[in-house]
């Protein structure tokens, strides 16, 4: 699977981002303009998988299988102006191996096997970090995906 998505602004557009005024609280207003990325979806990003069975009995299968999914960088601002953050392209493989029988299975699974550090949203961005006096008023946060993981997973099918 593949795609590429053209997501720039087709015109300028006056007083599209709203920001945060250093050093202080005031906000500013900045145009988009004609050609700028928009926030929140990357250009290009593809996933590759595969699953191989192997019968082990005439009731039985083992099945191998492994995706990697990766996405170009995101910004979460429009062209990257007022202070946007960009989240930084990201890859990620998954395998598995299972053994199936009719009614039930048994997987043994990693997730995340390259053990990656993945930032997958942001809040706000790096100006919102202020503080007045001792409390944090305003902030910027990342969200993150999870580590590397592994686990066993078990179906049963009722008929």
């Amino acid at each position: 699977n593949f795609s590429y998505t053209d997501d720039t602004l087709p015109a300028d557009v006056p007083a599209l981002v709203q920001t945060i005024q250093p050093p202080g609280f005031s906000t500013l207003l900045e145009p988009g303009l004609a050609g700028d990325r928009l926030p929140g979806s990357p250009q290009t990003q593809f996933s590759v998988s595969a699953e191989y069975v192997l019968p082990v009995s005439t009731e039985a299968d083992l099945v191998f299988g492994a995706n990697y999914a990766w996405q170009d960088e995101v910004l979460t601002l429009i062209g990257g102006r007022g202070g946007s953050y960009t989240l930084p392209s990201i890859g990620r493989g998954d395998m598995s191996v299972a053994y199936q029988r009719e009614n039930w299975s048994l997987t043994a699974y990693v997730n995340n096997v390259f053990n990656e550090f993945s930032e997958s949203s942001a809040v706000n961005t790096p100006l919102n970090n202020q503080t007045i006096l001792t409390a944090n008023v305003r902030r910027f946060r990342t969200n993150v995906l999870p580590p590397r993981s592994f686990g066993l997973r078990m179906k049963y099918r009722f008929e």
